[in-house]
């Protein structure tokens, strides 16, 4: 039977789709909102241009495709990671073998065992029993354990529950139980974790089974608070398992962003491999660069780099263009790879000031843009008119999400620049602190607060520091407040 037909007989529902190869081996799992759309999706002609041996090599390989079909998009996700358990297919474990990937991890050795989520590589994983996992898109990790909170309240603190005098704010939000102050017992607590426990491994009927044995008992013996709390879990699940949404893969649904972004652009070549960058802080005499990379609509974080920008003065352009001179300047040295696009931040001004480093670098028909905030306009150089995308276009929602992530990486450098700046002059105003001091009060006590509050003696146990030194900083920020 051809793909063709096979896609065109699959059903627009949620679900699990296998690929087999000719043996008839299981080689692939994935889920999908909708089967029909996903499956097709690794068919179209524009998979054809997508750089990733991996997907290339899956589409190569496949010779059969079975399904499954689920309730709802939620089941999908927790039958995917079934099978893949089970099965370990093929090409499921080249995915995950350079990388790591979250997983739920139930602390069943505690008292009142925390759920917490942990990146962890295969090979890191100590209790087979514990660990819940692997889920692809950690976004959708969140998203089930926000809404499996409203229905089953549990501790997810960093370090495990002892008795205390104040709850959490989830405790106030209804999202923990409050095993720290007493508010559960144990007992109730671990069972709600063993309730979890069957909603995340999806044993849905199992657990719906039991909740209604628990309500019927509970009606039995007149305890009609306990029944009618038992009822709304219930409800819970089963809207939940109905309106939960998830992300989806990236590694397809991608490449129809980036087919219309070559399109909307009048690019030569689809733009597989795009270059993000970005100032931060450039009105704080601090200032910082950023470049992310994007291959097939989705970040290269291995590959991202900070600047720490040399010019002076808050002029964005000469900023943008330092950026781009060092940048480009050690690729020509290094005879690395050019991206397919280049996106700037801003408007033309600065799409013109990193166009004339280009030219200046000998850079020929370099593509090169920028998007300017607010309108969401696309500027090319020398160009006064501006592109714009529609809201609902999937380019421009790219475009968009490697604007914000370059925005992102450049602020968080800033803010790490600027506290390091802030440190430094703080403990060098101090008389007899230099580099070494410095260094060492930093390293013992982690925060110029906890040197704030430190007594005499407990300074006097940093290297370096004698008592009058010690005096000398106790001094000075109580005179300093």
């Amino acid at each position: 039977m051809e793909f063709k037909e096979i896609v065109s007989n699959l059903p627009d529902k949620p679900g699990c789709y296998l690929f087999k190869d000719k043996s008839g081996e299981i080689i692939y799992i994935g889920k999908a909102i909708s089967l029909k759309k996903r499956v097709s999706s690794y068919f179209q002609k524009s998979l054809n241009f997508d750089s990733s041996p991996k997907t290339e090599l899956l589409v190569n390989d496949i010779s059969d495709i079975e399904y499954i079909i689920t309730d709802s998009e939620f089941e999908a996700l927790l039958k995917e990671y079934e099978l893949i358990k089970n099965y370990r297919p093929k090409y499921n474990r080249m995915y995950k073998d350079d990388k790591s990937y979250p997983y739920l991890h139930i602390t069943d050795n505690e008292e009142y065992p925390r759920i917490l989520v942990e990146r962890l590589f295969k090979d890191e994983i100590k209790e087979e029993g514990a660990y819940i996992g692997p889920f692809l898109v950690r976004k959708n990790l969140d998203i089930a354990l926000d809404t499996i909170a409203k229905i089953f309240p549990f501790c997810n603190c960093k370090k495990p529950c002892k008795q205390q005098k104040r709850a959490c704010l989830r405790f106030q939000y209804k999202k923990c139980p409050g095993p720290c102050v007493g508010a559960i017992s144990k007992e109730n607590y671990r069972e709600q974790i063993e309730n979890i426990r069957l909603f995340l491994e999806g044993h849905k009927e199992e657990l719906l089974k039991k909740l209604l044995e628990q309500m019927t008992t509970a009606s039995k013996n007149l305890d009609f608070e306990k029944a009618a709390k038992i009822r709304d879990q219930i409800q819970g699940i089963e809207k939940t398992i109905k309106n939960i949404h998830f992300t989806s893969e990236p590694e397809v649904e991608s490449v129809q962003s980036v087919t219309e972004l070559q399109k909307a652009l009048k690019l030569p070549k689809p733009p597989l491999r795009i270059a993000g960058f970005d100032i931060g802080g450039s009105d704080t005499g601090i200032s910082s660069g950023s470049l992310v990379i994007f291959e097939n609509g989705i970040p290269k974080k291995e590959e991202y780099r900070r600047f720490k920008i040399r010019t002076v003065g808050p002029n964005d352009y000469s900023m943008m263009q330092e950026l781009i001179e060092r940048r480009y300047s050690r690729i020509l040295k290094e005879n690395e790879k050019l991206p397919d696009l280049i996106l700037i931040d801003g408007g033309l001004g600065q799409v013109n000031a990193a166009y004339e480093i280009l030219t200046k670098l000998n850079i020929q028909n370099q593509p090169i843009i920028g998007i300017a905030k607010k309108e969401e306009l696309i500027f090319k150089p020398k160009e006064s008119k501006p592109i714009k995308l529609s809201r609902n276009s999937k380019a421009l929602w790219l475009l968009q999400r490697i604007r914000d992530e370059a925005h992102r990486f450049a602020i968080a450098y800033h803010k790490k620049l600027r506290s390091k700046s802030t440190l430094t002059s703080i403990l060098d105003n101090i008389p007899g602190i230099g580099e070494k001091r410095r260094n060492a009060l930093l390293e013992h006590f982690g925060s110029i607060n906890k040197i704030k509050n430190a007594s005499i003696e407990e300074l006097q146990e940093v290297k370096f520091i004698s008592r009058n030194i010690a005096e000398n900083i106790k001094t000075y920020f109580k005179e300093n407040k």
